[in-house]
């Protein structure tokens, strides 16, 4: 006869329960169970953390099976373009217009650490760092466990209107990533939504129509700096290059701040710079006096062409659909 367990005696009261209050670092927890119940009630914090933000600065988070889509806060963003994913123990978030993690984090008044379900323990004190097998190499512990290096500031570059008002201010990172604010009265806001687009160095630009002076449009402000350095008038707008196919980044009141004017878009030789070049081309076609598109005689873009020895007359005049 079979052994059958006996049902115990049935009870309508609900069963009792612990009611766990984690402390802030788990370190200090000794108990295995109880490392593992607060891990249990921080599952997803990290996750829902940063849909609460986003939805503060009212980035519109829509819920999908294990991730939520939003516009990204680093960006003037029309389209969600945010994907923050929910990850044992973590969040991921990637921003598929190419915006850097540190950048929408700040703009969410965020950190690294709020990636994170639970509190990183010390480096030095890393147990997962002590306990490494002695058959890794020190190159790949020190890989896994190593801090994230920090971020140094290397150009900060102004945005500013008509009369010279500064609108946002865009800095350049190393490692490279960028990052944009608006200044405010109490510090900078970290997202320039809301915020009216202009051309790099626009009172210079403006000049340079009523003028009839040729202006250069670079990609990027390092470009732009370099070319404005040999004597001539230069200009590039905040949101970068994009790929061949992928939606435009040129803004029409880009094209407004041009009508007039004589333009040499000065692309980068990759892919995206020709694409690039050549879309803000016919969007200029029927608003500027003339608009030339050429490419760096020497490297990959106009800094390096300069760099070489080169001049701004040596740029190698192309016609639509060339792929060098």
């Amino acid at each position: 006869m079979p052994n059958v367990r006996r049902a115990g005696p049935v009870t309508t009261d609900p069963a009792p329960h612990k009611v766990i209050n984690p402390p802030t670092d788990i370190t200090k927890i000794k108990s295995t169970d109880a490392r593992a119940s607060f891990r249990s009630a921080l599952a997803g914090a990290a996750f829902d953390r940063l849909k609460d933000a986003l939805e503060s600065v009212e980035c519109r988070p829509r819920d999908h099976v294990s991730y939520v889509l939003a516009l990204c806060p680093a960006h003037d963003d029309r389209e969600p373009s945010l994907a923050v994913y929910r990850k044992p123990g973590r969040a991921r978030v990637v921003c598929h217009a190419g915006c850097d993690d540190v950048a929408v984090l700040a703009a969410l008044g965020l950190g690294v650490a709020d990636l994170f379900d639970e509190p990183r323990a010390p480096y030095a004190a890393s147990r997962r760092f002590q306990s490494v097998p002695q058959v890794r190499t020190v190159r790949s512990v020190r890989r896994r466990v190593a801090p994230l290096e920090p971020a140094v500031v290397v150009g900060a570059y102004r945005y500013a209107d008509e009369t010279g008002r500064t609108l946002y201010v865009k800095e350049r990172l190393e490692p490279k990533r960028f990052r944009q604010f608006v200044p405010t009265p109490g510090g900078r806001q970290w997202t320039l939504n809301g915020t009216r687009r202009v051309l790099y160095r626009l009172p210079e630009v403006l000049e340079a129509v009523a003028d009839g002076r040729l202006i250069f449009l670079c990609e990027g402000e390092k470009d732009t700096e370099s070319v404005r350095s040999a004597g001539v008038v230069a200009t590039t707008w905040t949101d970068g290059a994009w790929q061949p196919g992928a939606a435009p980044k040129w803004r029409p009141e880009y094209s407004e701040q041009l009508f007039g004017g004589w333009v040499v878009i000065v692309r980068d030789r990759d892919r995206a710079g020709r694409a690039t070049a050549w879309d803000v081309a016919g969007e200029l076609r029927s608003v500027a006096a003339g608009v030339q598109v050429v490419r760096p005689a020497y490297g990959k873009d106009a800094f390096d062409h300069l760099a070489a020895g080169l001049g701004v007359s040596d740029f190698i005049a192309e016609e639509n659909g060339e792929l060098v």
